[in-house]
């Protein structure tokens, strides 16, 4: 569920669509809840608990920021998962990501690619601590 920015009360919103029992599409917004505190804080904490209790669960994708460095014209890119402890493995040569590829251990920049070349992908991969991978994520480096 996407969390928004409410500007003017600087507070964070849910907002998405649903079809009521009359079969017709309505807009709700959710503000009455912190989701920012719970995408960060209570859900790593809550899929620690499960990966801790032997439960499978889906693992989910990190949340990636990707921004350019005004210094160096390259892209940084910033890996936060939501499992507590997680892992990541991460490529952006286009190669698979599994254990074998680079382990994430904080922000770097991207190689930068030339005229005509084509853009970069990073693909990554989550490691829970018990050592369970979830599915390859890919997200573009524009």
């Amino acid at each position: 569920m996407p969390v928004y920015k409410n500007e003017e009360k600087g507070n964070w919103y849910a907002s998405f669509y649903y079809t009521d029992w009359m079969g017709k599409r309505k807009k709700k917004k959710k503000e009455e809840k912190d989701y920012r505190e719970f995408t960060y804080e209570r859900l790593p904490k809550r899929l620690q608990e499960l990966e801790e209790r032997g439960v499978f669960f889906r693992i989910p994708e990190a949340e990636v920021n990707i921004e350019k460095d005004n210094n160096s014209g390259r892209h940084k890119v910033t890996i936060q998962p939501f499992v507590a402890n997680a892992k990541i493995y991460y490529t952006v040569d286009g190669h698979k990501a599994d254990q074998t590829a680079t382990l994430y251990s904080g922000p770097f920049l991207a190689p930068i690619t030339g005229e005509g070349q084509e853009h970069l992908t990073l693909k990554y991969i989550i490691e829970t601590p018990k050592g369970r991978t979830g599915n390859e994520f890919s997200v573009p480096i524009q």
